[in-house]
Protein backbone atom coordinates (compact mmCIF):
# COMPACT_ATOMS: atom_id res chain seq x y z
CA UNK A 1 0.00 0.00 0.00
CA UNK A 2 3.09 2.59 1.00
CA UNK A 3 5.00 2.23 -2.17
CA UNK A 4 1.74 2.41 -4.65
CA UNK A 5 1.08 6.10 -2.91
CA UNK A 6 4.82 7.06 -3.25
CA UNK A 7 4.27 6.60 -7.02
CA UNK A 8 1.36 8.00 -7.09
CA UNK A 9 2.52 11.00 -5.26
CA UNK A 10 5.87 11.27 -7.76
CA UNK A 11 3.72 10.77 -11.03
CA UNK A 12 2.19 14.32 -10.31
CA UNK A 13 4.91 15.71 -9.83
CA UNK A 14 6.05 17.28 -13.20
CA UNK A 15 8.65 20.01 -13.38
CA UNK A 16 8.47 20.14 -17.64
CA UNK A 17 10.51 22.12 -20.14
CA UNK A 18 9.70 21.99 -23.61
CA UNK A 19 11.43 23.27 -26.55
CA UNK A 20 12.27 22.49 -30.74
CA UNK A 21 13.41 19.02 -29.05
CA UNK A 22 9.87 18.16 -28.17
CA UNK A 23 11.33 16.74 -25.00
CA UNK A 24 9.40 16.96 -21.70
CA UNK A 25 11.77 16.38 -18.75
CA UNK A 26 10.37 14.66 -15.06
CA UNK A 27 12.23 15.90 -12.26
CA UNK A 28 11.93 13.44 -9.51
CA UNK A 29 12.81 15.06 -6.40
CA UNK A 30 10.59 12.65 -3.72
CA UNK A 31 12.78 10.11 -3.34
CA UNK A 32 16.76 9.18 -4.11
CA UNK A 33 17.50 6.04 -5.95
CA UNK A 34 20.71 4.61 -7.29
CA UNK A 35 21.44 5.06 -11.07
CA UNK A 36 19.43 1.47 -11.92
CA UNK A 37 16.90 1.87 -9.79
CA UNK A 38 16.19 5.77 -11.40
CA UNK A 39 16.94 3.80 -15.00
CA UNK A 40 13.62 1.54 -13.91
CA UNK A 41 11.56 4.43 -12.72
CA UNK A 42 11.86 6.01 -15.49
CA UNK A 43 11.10 3.11 -18.03
CA UNK A 44 8.58 1.74 -15.83
CA UNK A 45 6.47 4.95 -16.51
CA UNK A 46 7.38 5.01 -19.93
CA UNK A 47 10.30 7.80 -20.33
CA UNK A 48 14.00 7.30 -19.78
CA UNK A 49 16.82 8.80 -17.77
CA UNK A 50 17.65 12.08 -19.19
CA UNK A 51 20.00 12.71 -22.67
CA UNK A 52 21.58 15.40 -23.47
CA UNK A 53 22.36 15.09 -27.04
CA UNK A 54 22.27 18.33 -29.03
CA UNK A 55 22.98 21.72 -28.48
CA UNK A 56 18.90 22.31 -28.80
CA UNK A 57 18.57 19.49 -25.91
CA UNK A 58 21.52 21.39 -23.78
CA UNK A 59 19.56 24.62 -23.95
CA UNK A 60 15.99 23.24 -22.87
CA UNK A 61 18.47 21.08 -20.31
CA UNK A 62 19.38 24.08 -18.91
CA UNK A 63 16.24 25.60 -18.04
CA UNK A 64 15.05 22.83 -15.38
CA UNK A 65 14.39 23.92 -12.39
CA UNK A 66 17.10 22.04 -10.35
CA UNK A 67 17.10 25.02 -7.32
CA UNK A 68 16.26 23.61 -3.45
CA UNK A 69 12.86 24.88 -3.22
CA UNK A 70 13.92 27.03 0.33
CA UNK A 71 16.84 28.87 1.22
CA UNK A 72 18.30 26.51 3.67
CA UNK A 73 17.81 23.43 1.43
CA UNK A 74 21.07 22.00 -0.46
CA UNK A 75 21.51 21.56 -4.08
CA UNK A 76 21.40 18.47 -4.83
CA UNK A 77 22.72 15.95 -7.85
CA UNK A 78 20.41 14.44 -10.09
CA UNK A 79 21.06 11.14 -12.52
CA UNK A 80 20.84 11.28 -16.03
CA UNK A 81 21.51 7.93 -18.32
CA UNK A 82 25.46 8.73 -19.39
CA UNK A 83 27.69 6.13 -18.07
CA UNK A 84 30.91 4.43 -19.11
CA UNK A 85 29.63 0.56 -18.22
CA UNK A 86 29.76 -0.65 -21.54
CA UNK A 87 33.57 0.82 -22.02
CA UNK A 88 35.35 2.18 -18.93
CA UNK A 89 36.16 5.80 -19.68
CA UNK A 90 34.21 6.23 -22.61
CA UNK A 91 30.80 7.33 -21.82
CA UNK A 92 27.42 7.26 -23.80
CA UNK A 93 24.11 7.70 -23.30
CA UNK A 94 22.39 4.37 -22.21
CA UNK A 95 19.20 5.35 -23.32
CA UNK A 96 20.20 5.85 -26.96
CA UNK A 97 23.77 5.02 -27.34
CA UNK A 98 25.02 8.00 -28.35
CA UNK A 99 28.48 9.22 -27.49
CA UNK A 100 28.52 12.64 -25.18
CA UNK A 101 29.92 15.21 -27.38
CA UNK A 102 33.38 16.76 -26.87
CA UNK A 103 31.69 19.57 -25.68
CA UNK A 104 29.83 18.02 -22.53
CA UNK A 105 29.02 19.76 -19.41
CA UNK A 106 32.07 18.41 -17.47
CA UNK A 107 32.64 20.00 -14.28
CA UNK A 108 36.66 20.89 -14.03
CA UNK A 109 38.73 17.55 -13.61
CA UNK A 110 35.88 15.38 -14.63
CA UNK A 111 35.26 12.86 -15.71
CA UNK A 112 38.32 11.75 -13.96
CA UNK A 113 41.20 10.03 -15.74
CA UNK A 114 42.72 6.82 -14.55
CA UNK A 115 46.09 6.14 -14.15
CA UNK A 116 48.13 3.77 -15.88
CA UNK A 117 51.67 2.53 -15.11
CA UNK A 118 53.91 0.39 -16.60
CA UNK A 119 54.54 -0.60 -13.01
CA UNK A 120 51.00 -0.76 -11.38
CA UNK A 121 47.76 -2.13 -13.18
CA UNK A 122 45.10 0.21 -14.40
CA UNK A 123 42.48 -0.13 -10.97
CA UNK A 124 38.37 1.03 -12.47
CA UNK A 125 37.96 3.49 -10.47
CA UNK A 126 33.73 2.94 -10.34
CA UNK A 127 32.79 6.11 -11.12
CA UNK A 128 30.42 4.86 -13.84
CA UNK A 129 27.11 7.15 -13.98
CA UNK A 130 27.11 10.50 -14.23
CA UNK A 131 25.40 12.87 -12.18
CA UNK A 132 24.04 16.95 -12.66
CA UNK A 133 25.01 18.94 -9.91
CA UNK A 134 21.92 21.34 -9.25
CA UNK A 135 24.22 23.98 -8.35
CA UNK A 136 25.64 24.97 -11.34
CA UNK A 137 24.55 21.83 -14.03
CA UNK A 138 27.83 20.85 -14.78
CA UNK A 139 27.92 17.08 -15.02
CA UNK A 140 30.57 14.41 -12.84
CA UNK A 141 31.02 10.75 -12.46
CA UNK A 142 30.44 8.52 -9.62
CA UNK A 143 29.40 5.27 -8.09
CA UNK A 144 26.55 4.05 -9.94
CA UNK A 145 24.93 2.65 -6.37
CA UNK A 146 25.23 6.69 -5.19
CA UNK A 147 21.56 7.93 -4.04
CA UNK A 148 20.31 10.72 -6.07
CA UNK A 149 17.44 12.42 -7.09
CA UNK A 150 16.84 11.94 -11.00
CA UNK A 151 15.51 13.04 -14.49
CA UNK A 152 13.90 11.34 -16.49
CA UNK A 153 12.42 12.19 -20.16
CA UNK A 154 9.63 11.17 -21.93
CA UNK A 155 10.69 9.00 -25.25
Amino acid sequence: MFIPLIFICVLLNYTSAQGVTSKTYKVEEYFKANWFQAYLFCRDHGMQLATVTTSADQEIFSQIQLAPSNEYAVYENYWVSATDLAQDGTYKWFSNGQPLSHNAAWKSGQPPELYVSVYEPKIDNVEDCVQVDAADLRWSSTNCSTLNYFICETV
